[in-house]
C-alpha cells in the first residue's frame, strides 16, 4: 500500500473541498437560470405569497386569475401545462414530463421557452 506524506494528504484535501464546491456553485447557477419570475415579483413585495390553493378559480386570490389568464394567452398548450404543473402544482420535472406527456429534455427546453416569453410579457 501506498503511503502519502503531509503536504500530499492536505493537497488531496484542498483538491476534494474545492471540486465540491465547483459543484455547489454550478447547482446554483443551474438552479437559478430556471426561477420564476413570480418569485422574484413576491420576493420585492409587488405580489402576495399564496399559501394554499384552491381547486375552485372562484376562490383564488385576483392576481393568480390574472396569471392564469396571461399563461392562456401567451403560452402553448405543452407550455402551459410545463409552467402550471411545475410552478402551482409543485411537481417535479419527472412527474411533469408524465403528465404532459413528454420527454424530460422537452419539458427544460419548453420551460426556457415559456419563461423567457413570461419574462418579455411582464418586464417589457
Amino acid at each position: 500500500m501506498m503511503e502519502y506524506t503531509a503536504e500530499q494528504e492536505v493537497a488531496w484535501c484542498k483538491k476534494v473541498i474545492k471540486n465540491i464546491g465547483f459543484t455547489l456553485l454550478r447547482k446554483r447557477q443551474r438552479l437559478s437560470r430556471h426561477e420564476l419570475s413570480l418569485d422574484t415579483l413576491q420576493k420585492a413585495g409587488v405580489l402576495p405569497v399564496i399559501t394554499q390553493s384552491s381547486p375552485y378559480d372562484s376562490e383564488l386570490p385576483f392576481h393568480s386569475i390574472e396569471w392564469l389568464m396571461l399563461f392562456e394567452k401567451l403560452l402553448s398548450t405543452d407550455e402551459r401545462c410545463i409552467v402550471l404543473n411545475l410552478f402551482w402544482s409543485g411537481f417535479s420535472q419527472r412527474e411533469t414530463a408524465k403528465l404532459c406527456n413528454l420527454s424530460q429534455s422537452s419539458v427544460t427546453r419548453s420551460l426556457h421557452v415559456a419563461l423567457t416569453k413570461i419574462r418579455r410579457a411582464v418586464f417589457l
